[in-house]
């Protein structure tokens, strides 16, 4: 057992950020030249990219690159997961958003200000998806596979039907470690 569980701790910083003379990175000085970001992020909870059209904020004084999904992913390698499923995931969206606030864009520009007013320009298409909120549905409807109602029974009868769940206007049933949708 640590030390230092369920004993109060001396902290070193708090008179300083406690009395406002405590130091941020943004407190820090900018050397001249340094370049501005800012993140444009998905305001749907599920969609597909149908397109971005940066052409008129890269038009703008000041304005250096609109970096999208696509362009990460063409310079780059997803992010390395430990997981079992190869699982392709960029630091920018690529294809379609899975959260609200998901990172889709972003502009460089001379000032924070600039990056933010161009960021106002990127025009970016989206075809809203169904949100699906249940962890069980999303994985139902990830697999997308069709479970008759007579193989329903049979697993019922068997034993090996954990669960029947809905959502929307579609019913699933989990069987083992497989999520499947009823068919009608």
């Amino acid at each position: 057992m640590s030390r230092f569980l369920g004993v109060p701790i001396l902290r070193k910083e708090d008179p300083a950020l406690l009395s406002g003379a405590g130091r941020y990175a943004d407190d820090l000085p900018v050397p001249a030249g340094t370049l501005h970001a800012h993140v444009i992020r998905s305001p749907h909870a599920h969609a597909k990219i149908v397109g971005i059209d940066a052409a008129e904020a890269l038009a703008q004084d000041g304005i250096w690159a609109v970096v999208t999904g696509e362009d990460v992913r063409a310079l780059s390698d997803p992010f390395l997961i430990a997981l079992k499923a190869p699982v392709h995931q960029w630091s920018l969206a690529v294809e379609r958003v899975r959260y609200v606030g998901e990172p889709v864009a972003f502009v460089v520009a001379d000032t924070r200000y600039l990056a933010e007013d161009a960021a106002d320009l990127v025009r970016i298409d989206y075809e809203p998806l169904e949100a699906v909120v249940d962890p069980l549905a999303a994985c139902c409807f990830r697999l997308r596979c069709n479970f008759s109602a007579a193989a329903q029974s049979c697993a019922r009868t068997l034993g090996i039907c954990s669960k029947t769940i809905s959502a929307g206007n579609d019913s699933f049933i989990i069987v083992g470690n497989l999520c499947c949708r009823m068919s009608p």
